[in-house]
């Protein structure tokens, strides 16, 4: 019995002893290095866009919508999704060019989860000037 008992109490101590697992709460981070928000862009000029995404633990995806806003109504213009396979963070470099006859209004918006479906979500802004 005290063998029993012994064992029992060997088993249980190293069972609490073990580490526990943790789970990732934290959301991803989104920093947009360019365009400015709220800044001007000419018309006919290219936007670059430049984003930085991390995480504490791995990145998943991301999701990047550019859209138009006229007389305040949204056009999502141009979407772009990458998956990662495996990732601390990532870069991406976005680039295009845009003409417009008239003055318009851009949100750049990008959405980024973590493996963990963490998520975070971010704007910027761009005025379009003839």
């Amino acid at each position: 019995m005290p063998r029993f008992l012994f064992l029992f109490l060997s088993c249980s101590l190293f069972l609490c002893a073990c580490k526990k697992e943790t789970f990732d709460t934290e959301a991803p981070a989104i920093a947009f290095l360019s365009p400015e928000n709220h800044g001007d862009t000419a018309s006919g000029d290219s936007l670059k866009i430049k984003v930085e995404l991390k995480d504490n633990v791995l990145l998943d995806r991301y999701e990047l919508k550019i859209i138009e806003i006229i007389a305040n109504k949204r056009f999502d213009t141009v979407e772009a999704k990458q998956d990662f396979v495996k990732a601390r963070f990532a870069e991406l470099k976005f680039n295009f060019v845009y003409t417009v006859q008239e003055v318009k209004y851009y949100e750049i918006q990008m959405k980024v989860y973590d493996k963990a479906g963490n998520t975070s979500m971010k704007s910027v802004y761009q005025h379009i000037v003839l």
